[in-house]
């Protein structure tokens, strides 16, 4: 101000007014450096990383990470443009914690008619034990079996045993609430190769099976 010779409310007046420009003008290189800054610190995430923002219709793996924007190659091999600051103020999801685990969720039901579903008379149960069908231990159970649980128990074994089928992790086959169209019957498993081609392949092998069975 005694420099100038001007008034000190005068400077403050123009100082804000230019930082409001320069913000302005500098928004999104300033926001893309404070977020790089955290996705570095927190290790958020990589080049190579599988994510999903889909608010920006952003599916595949991250290409490139810059300043003011993330560049991601989409499984169709499209490239999305995201602002680097939409990854930390609206949040996305990284794949790298299922690749690293060793494991791949396998969350997908069958739909059974619930007019089929009937207790177990001793006919089934035989024909069920030759076709290898039938758990041993289930004919010994006291309540009386249905068929529907015979299915259930034999397919929650076989996935068990399934060398393709990650033994460390959760394996369960269990009913879900109906949804008028049967009784949805869903398998919950993890693959052991988190490929996506093996992942497939390995639902599609599941499934022909449950199919045949039922």
């Amino acid at each position: 101000s005694v420099l100038s010779h001007r008034d000190v409310t005068t400077l403050v007046t123009g100082l804000t007014a230019l930082g409001a420009v320069l913000v302005y003008v500098f928004r999104d290189p300033i926001l893309g450096w404070t977020a790089g800054i955290q996705i570095a610190a927190n290790d958020l995430a990589r080049v190579g990383d599988w994510i999903t923002v889909p608010k920006h219709g952003a599916d595949g793996s991250v290409h490139e990470i810059a300043l003011t924007a993330i560049k991601v190659r989409n499984w169709d091999n499209t490239i999305s443009n995201i602002p680097t600051y939409s990854l930390v103020s609206e949040g996305f999801c990284n794949w790298r914690g299922m690749y690293e685990s060793g494991g791949r969720r396998i969350k997908r039901s069958v739909a059974i008619d619930a007019n089929r579903v009937r207790f177990c008379d001793q006919a089934l149960l035989e024909r069920l034990k030759a076709k290898g069908l039938l758990r041993s231990e289930l004919p010994s159970s006291d309540s009386k079996l249905t068929n529907l649980n015979c299915f259930r128990s034999w397919l929650e074994a076989w996935l068990k045993e399934h060398p393709e089928v990650h033994e460390g992790m959760t394996t369960m086959v269990r009913e879900l609430a109906p949804d008028g169209r049967g009784i949805p019957v869903e398998i919950y498993a993890f693959s052991k190769d988190t490929g996506w081609v093996a992942y497939e392949h390995l639902q599609a092998d599941i499934y022909d099976r449950v199919l045949s069975v039922l």
